[in-house]
């Protein structure tokens, strides 16, 4: 089940990410914001039918201030501010320049759990993390230069 929920979870980032470059936002941060109005209301009742009305209700009743920040930080940075960023890149350039750049997600995130959770960053985390920046470089790199080589041939030609 949870491989599946993986896959079901890549399989929607791809269609998010396909949507949004269809719809070339001219406004990244206005798309985000009209998407984040449907969700709630289905993972809502979602959440009633799974887990019973009781157990939300219980679950606000009990939040307290870290719980609140907490929410704030991910409705605010994590999805307005970077979805919005994202959406905005993905109107803006082909999708092949902005996508390799969600690899960073993960070695983002381990200097932030170390900063706010106090999380031990072990060796692999690291090598992980220089794993995916040098890909991440030669990616980025080597597509520059395949465009640098298709403009050659059209700049060294003479004109008359």
């Amino acid at each position: 089940m949870a491989l599946l929920l993986v896959l079901a979870a890549a399989g929607s980032w791809a269609i998010g990410n396909v949507c949004t470059r269809i719809a070339q936002p001219d406004d990244g941060f206005r798309l985000t914001i009209w998407s984040c109005l449907i969700p709630p209301v289905p993972l809502f009742l979602l959440s009633i039918a799974a887990e019973g009305a009781d157990r939300g209700l219980t679950a606000i009743a009990d939040a307290d201030i870290t719980t609140w920040l907490a929410l704030g930080y991910v409705v605010v940075f994590a999805t307005i501010l970077a979805l919005g960023v994202w959406s905005m890149l993905l109107g803006r350039y082909p999708a092949h320049k902005v996508v390799p750049f969600a690899l960073l997600i993960p070695v983002v995130g381990i200097p932030t759990g170390w900063l706010v959770e106090g999380d031990v960053i072990t060796l692999p985390m690291l090598a992980g993390a220089l794993v995916v920046l040098a890909g991440l470089y030669f990616v980025t790199i080597r597509a520059r230069v395949d465009q640098t080589a298709k403009r050659e041939p059209a700049e060294a030609t003479p004109s008359r």
